[in-house]
């Protein structure tokens, strides 16, 4: 995920978190349990997968979509939004949330879009909000109200690198992974298996991912654990069939300072590109 997507999801989900540091406005008006990109159904049949969806435990929902600002002439962005006013909230059982009525909706961002005509969130540097009077829970309503002009600068960070709908973006991914693959340089690491670097990346939001899209997530990465392998040859391997990544003896047996800078380089420039696969000799390991 870039820099402003964490930081725009990490403003978000700290507001379902209980706190002494900041002012949890989503905690603080009762929506204290959520799951990230839950597959729901409108009344029509249509499948859809809001960002996040909370419940209170008197049966009030909350759906928060995130998306950085962007126009929406087209209306795409609105209609999509509008679709979520209709989930049949019985489809939400089956993720163990229990709602009740229509759901409360914000469309949280980084900056405000006029295009949008639902409740709007700014969730980055100072909060702001827009249309909060089309918030259904008065209680939330408040709360939010309350909280405008709020500096969200230097707020705590969940340790997450990866959300479900990265499974879509290899580049995410990408990124998402370097600091896991980092650790199985340092002294003592053992290896790891796809779904313990899933859950790594998911980190304090894996419990409200569902099954599903650990699935997902780990049929996505795998190939990617496979270009590693050949851009690190010699010094990590992994093998597709057992799902295990693992740091070779020259690893272990510790590497130079200067050795580990150029291979975070190339991890660096290999976490910007998209290619499917590493070409041979991409990682020239007399370098290091």
């Amino acid at each position: 995920m870039s820099e402003s997507s964490l930081t725009l999801w990490n403003n978000v989900l700290l507001q379902f978190h209980k706190s002494k540091r900041y002012e949890s406005m989503f905690f603080n008006a009762g929506y204290k349990t959520y799951k990230i990109g839950p597959n729901v159904h409108a009344m029509s049949g249509e499948t859809c997968t809001p960002d996040i969806i909370s419940c209170k435990e008197n049966g009030d929902w909350l759906i928060v979509e995130l998306s950085l600002q962007k126009n929406d002439k087209e209306g795409k962005k609105n209609s999509k939004l509008g679709t979520y006013t209709t989930i049949n909230p019985r489809s939400l059982n089956i993720h163990g949330l229990v709602a009740v009525g229509k759901p409360n909706l914000i469309y949280g961002t980084d900056k405000l879009n006029n295009d949008i005509t639902f409740c709007q969130g700014v969730f980055v540097d100072e909060f702001d909000c827009k249309d909060e009077e089309k918030l259904i829970d008065s209680n939330l309503r408040d709360r939010i109200k309350k909280q405008k002009g709020a500096a969200l600068l230097n707020l705590p960070r969940l340790s997450f690198s990866i959300v479900p709908e990265s499974a879509s973006d290899q580049l995410e991914l990408k990124r998402g992974l370097i600091v896991p693959i980092k650790m199985l340089f340092k002294p003592h690491c053992g290896d790891m298996t796809v779904e313990q670097i899933v859950l790594f990346c998911l980190g304090e939001l894996a419990d409200a991912v569902s099954p599903e899209d650990l699935l997902i997530l780990k049929k996505n990465i795998i190939p990617l654990l496979g270009d590693l392998g050949k851009l690190l040859e010699g010094y990590i391997t992994f093998s597709e069939k057992t799902g295990v990544i693992s740091a070779n003896d020259s690893v272990k047996n510790g590497l130079s300072s200067v050795a580990m800078e150029k291979i975070g380089n190339k991890l660096k420039k290999w976490s910007t590109t998209t290619q499917s696969r590493i070409d041979e000799g991409a990682f020239d390991k007399t370098a290091v």
